[in-house]
């Protein structure tokens, strides 16, 4: 999908619940993050608010298990176009750019509720 389709539905289902989000290619880990509000300050129901861009989020990478904290914007910005500025520093190994190439290439993401028993 397109990057502003994946901004505008990421701020909505982060507002919602916890989440965790998989980039859509073969890897150990790498690019698979559970992210929760730092805030914890979630909506009631789907859709009835969205995330703005300096919330600040707790996030583990699954991988290694290291803990990040980044503002959405920050997290949006290294899905789509990686390190950089705007993105802020990053811990992780990975890159970013997860919709880099497009679907032919395997560049999308997998947005799904976080369920801590599994």
């Amino acid at each position: 999908y397109a990057a502003e389709d994946f901004i505008a539905g990421f701020k909505k289902t982060m507002k919602f619940q916890p989440r965790v989000l998989k980039q859509n290619r073969g890897s150990a880990g790498e690019g698979i993050w559970i992210i929760k509000l730092k805030a914890g300050d979630y909506c009631s129901s789907y859709g009835e608010a969205s995330c703005a861009d300096d919330e600040v989020c707790d996030m583990m990478e699954a991988n290694d298990n290291h803990a990040e904290e980044h503002t959405v914007g920050e997290f949006l910005e290294f899905c789509v176009n990686g390190r950089n500025d705007k993105s802020g520093k990053w811990d992780t190994i990975g890159t970013g750019k997860y919709l880099e190439g497009g679907k032919e290439a395997g560049g999308q993401l997998v947005d799904q509720r976080f369920c801590p028993r599994i």
